[in-house]
């Protein structure tokens, strides 16, 4: 019985070790989260969304993540200290997708930028954004009143650095919430 007891301790021991584990892994280093919105293109299901949404949770540092097929939008809790944006974008890509080896998801990091009314303003926060190393591409949606910034395969650049940037360049930047304001 003694003996019983002991194996039961040990191995409730070894569990809340476990569980401590994966919990730490799942804290933010420095306390604080980054909740970005991406454009994910290459969704041609449900099973799609879910398949990536499956393959991001198993990302370290990333601590949720919401697939929405019918908007392409995944949404992604993730500690920037652990992994940027550049790097949960190319996670994105690197995922298996459900339709096959040779297809791939995309991952355009969103980020609203209100005051980019007129060509002006969209042309000087697409500007900004290129200047910065590990970006491809940005393109600025009016109807979201955002840009998607693609990424180069290397690099880590992160979402308060792409914010920056255009802040730097005199715009009002922030996280993309995913709502589509009139």
């Amino acid at each position: 019985m003694r003996a019983l007891l002991v194996v039961a301790t040990v191995g409730m021991l070894a569990l809340s070790v476990q569980a401590t584990g994966q919990e730490s892994k799942k804290q933010p280093a420095n306390g604080e989260l980054t909740k970005a919105v991406f454009w994910v293109p290459n969704q041609h299901c449900m099973e799609c969304a879910t398949a990536l949404e499956g393959s991001l949770k198993k990302v370290a540092g990333i601590k949720s993540t919401a697939v929405n097929f019918p908007t392409k939008w995944a949404t992604v809790e993730f500690d920037e200290s652990l992994i940027s944006a550049q790097e949960v974008s190319r996670a994105m890509f690197q995922a298996p997708h459900a339709m096959g080896a040779n297809m791939k998801y995309g991952g355009f990091l969103m980020l609203s930028v209100p005051d980019a009314k007129g060509k002006a303003n969209q042309t000087k926060a697409t500007t900004a954004l290129g200047k910065v190393e590990g970006v491809t591409k940005a393109a600025y949606y009016p109807q979201t009143k955002a840009v998607a910034i693609q990424f180069a395969d290397k690099g880590k650049v992160t979402s308060t650095e792409l914010i920056k940037a255009l802040e730097d360049a005199g715009l009002k930047a922030t996280q993309f919430s995913g709502k589509i304001k009139k």
